[in-house]
């Protein structure tokens, strides 16, 4: 039978684990608000994460990752006192051990930062980021924790606005008609290949475009599995006919995407080809270099380079 002394000391213990329990959801109480105020967060509105309170900040007062038309901007909300128009165009960024730079785009709202789609892996993935413009007494810096990042971008990318393209004509293609009989026998090498790697037909869609009374370009697309295409599971080509006599040849071939075409920019008569490649930031334009379209690297890839 246990004496008195036992059931004194269970008691006493049990007191002394109910006392250290309250002590413990105090602490979680306390801990609560801090840990949620360190975690990025989603605006109700908009495609937009807002960045915990920065720490060791000079001149910033709150970060956020915006994404508008498909284009990432890192926003740094400077102080009143802050002279932004002064602060150089490229900002250093550091995601745990790796550094970045980044360029700043017009904003009126205080220092807006490009971001590469790139480096949205390292900001979803890293443990701590911060970002520096100037150096000394002028330098603008913040740091600040990235817990919760990944959460939060992967909720904004899919409210991020489409780019907007009205300054092109779309490429519309049809799914029967004239356009698409000539595209299958143009195409039916590759339709071949693809019925024997897939067992099944691709869908063809097609539409030809009348330059002039002599030329013309035939755009097409074959859609069926993203194991034969690549991702968009469809390839795009675009014939060229260069005179009302001549055979169909090839003079575009890429991986599956809107194509549109730039009315107010041609070479010779034969226009831009404009698209965004999926997963890509900016616009990519093919003109026409006299025997196809060729790739128009953009000026400020050409500096990179």
């Amino acid at each position: 039978m246990p004496s008195r002394h036992t059931h004194a000391t269970r008691r006493g213990r049990i007191g002394g684990l109910a006392a250290s329990g309250a002590a413990l959801f105090a602490l979680l109480a306390l801990a609560g608000p801090v840990s949620a105020a360190e975690r990025w967060t989603v605006a109700p509105f908009g495609a937009i994460a807002y960045a915990p309170p920065p720490v060791a900040a000079r001149g910033v007062e709150a970060v956020q990752l915006d994404c508008r038309e498909q284009r990432w901007t890192l926003l740094l909300r400077v102080a009143a006192d802050t002279d932004a128009q002064a602060l150089p165009d490229t900002a250093r960024l550091r995601i745990d051990r790796s550094d970045f730079e980044l360029e700043r785009v017009s904003s009126g709202r205080g220092v807006a930062l490009k971001v590469p789609r790139e480096l949205l892996d390292p900001l979803k993935s890293g443990g701590e980021m911060s970002v520096e413009l100037a150096e000394g007494a002028a330098a603008v810096r913040a740091r600040l924790s990235l817990r919760g990042s990944r959460k939060a971008i992967e909720a904004v990318a899919p409210k991020c606005s489409p780019r907007d393209m009205s300054a092109y004509e779309a490429i519309a293609l049809e799914e029967i008609g004239e356009a698409v009989d000539t595209a299958t026998k143009l195409l039916a090498d590759e339709i071949a290949r693809f019925r024997a790697a897939a067992g099944f037909a691709p869908q063809v869609k097609a539409r030809r475009v009348d330059l002039d009374a002599q030329r013309a370009l035939l755009i097409a697309s074959l859609c069926g599995a993203s194991s034969y295409f690549g991702d968009t599971g469809c390839n795009v080509t675009v014939h060229a006919r260069l005179n009302a006599a001549a055979d169909w040849h090839e003079v575009f071939n890429s991986e599956g995407m809107a194509l549109h075409w730039d009315p107010g920019a041609a070479t010779d008569g034969w226009p831009d080809l404009v698209a965004l490649p999926p997963g890509e930031d900016d616009e990519f334009v093919w003109f026409w270099d006299g025997g196809g379209y060729s790739l128009r690297v953009p000026a400020s890839q050409s500096a990179r380079d």
